[in-house]
């Protein structure tokens, strides 16, 4: 009779362990392939919500309790289980991770193990200036910000400058994480800055009115702000090659431009006249600085002037300019750009 109930006892628990297995394994399956932040089926997961950020170093624990405080599971049993049983929970990466309605939670693990974070974009304009670079940097989403109260003369010694800042970072649209910095993509900008100037300094052309790399860069921000056709950079650079083996002023607008605080877009007859280390109406030569942020065909046009005649150049009206040899000439293109503009009032 005993052996008789015994072997009932274990059949009952034999039944209730399996029955006990059956609805946690059944948990299990259900979260495991329940869509993240909702019911099985659906979801209510909504832009704004749908970003998981994982600091470096985060454990799998941790990863599961800030899903569980957001809603986006349910019980963190079932993820941890998933990761022991894996074994590459010490492989997850650090990042912003973009949970996408209709995924479940093993495939968010795979994202996180594969490192697939969210990419941002970030434009650097050609003939930006660098002032305009910090702004972007500083409106940049989800881009640390660890350089206010940073002096321009500390930044440029972190970064291995000598003197101003401008100038000194390549225009291109860069990619990044949540895991950069505003530090970090100043230093790949320089980096690919260098590089492209070191790299057409490298194959310049010989005969020319400038002697240094940083020469090189300042009349290539002076070409990036005169034209944004490309079959003139090459063009207007041999017209400012040619002036300064003659010893004439350069006579550009855009570094008076530069050379104005809190300019409001109106250059006036006083402003050419009014003298500052970047008026190249008053002073010769190159201007102590660049003035803008060149592009890599601005540097190469620079350092590969055409061999023309022309020494002056004015805009026709539409983008283009026309180019002369003779002062004279200059003047009639001058004119003809007033009366042109005094046609279409």
């Amino acid at each position: 009779m005993l052996a008789k109930l015994l072997r009932r006892f274990v059949l009952l628990v034999l039944v209730l362990s399996a029955v006990a297995a059956g609805v946690v394994y059944w948990q299990y399956f259900k979260a495991m392939h329940r869509p993240l932040g909702g019911e099985y089926g659906r979801t209510v997961l909504h832009v704004g919500s749908d970003v998981l950020h994982v600091p470096r170093g985060s454990s799998l624990k941790a990863i599961s309790a800030e899903l569980k405080r957001r809603g986006v599971i349910e019980m963190q049993w079932p993820l941890l289980v998933y990761g022991k049983w894996r074994g590459d929970a010490g492989e997850i990466k650090a990042g912003d991770y973009r949970m996408r309605p209709g995924d479940n939670i093993m495939a968010l693990y795979q994202d996180m193990i594969d490192g697939k974070v969210i990419i941002r974009s970030l434009r650097v304009l050609e003939g930006s200036t660098y002032a305009d670079l910090r702004r972007s940097l500083r409106a940049a989403d989800d881009l640390e910000q660890t350089l206010d109260g940073v002096s321009d003369e500390e930044l440029a010694e972190r970064l291995g400058i000598e003197g101003s800042l401008e100038g000194q970072f390549l225009p291109n649209t860069y990619h990044y994480t949540s895991e950069d910095s505003d530090f970090t993509m100043l230093k790949r900008l320089h980096k690919q800055l260098t590089h492209a100037l070191d790299e057409a300094w490298q194959g310049r052309a010989t005969d020319l009115a400038i002697s240094t790399p940083y020469e090189a860069l300042i009349l290539a921000s002076i070409i990036e702000k005169e034209t944004a056709l490309d079959h003139e950079r090459n063009i207007i650079s041999g017209v400012f090659n040619r002036r300064l083996k003659k010893g004439m002023r350069l006579q550009t607008d855009p570094t008076v431009i530069y050379g104005i605080p809190d300019f409001d877009g109106n250059i006036t007859r006083a402003h050419l006249r009014t003298d500052t280390p970047y008026n190249t109406y008053t002073r010769h030569g190159l201007p102590p600085t660049p003035i803008a942020l060149p592009s890599k065909a601005s540097i190469v046009a620079a350092l590969h002037p055409d061999s023309g005649k022309s020494l002056f150049f004015v805009a026709t009206g539409n983008g283009g300019h026309t180019f002369t040899e003779t002062y004279e000439a200059h003047k009639k293109a001058v004119q003809q750009l007033i009366s042109r503009k005094r046609a279409e009032q």
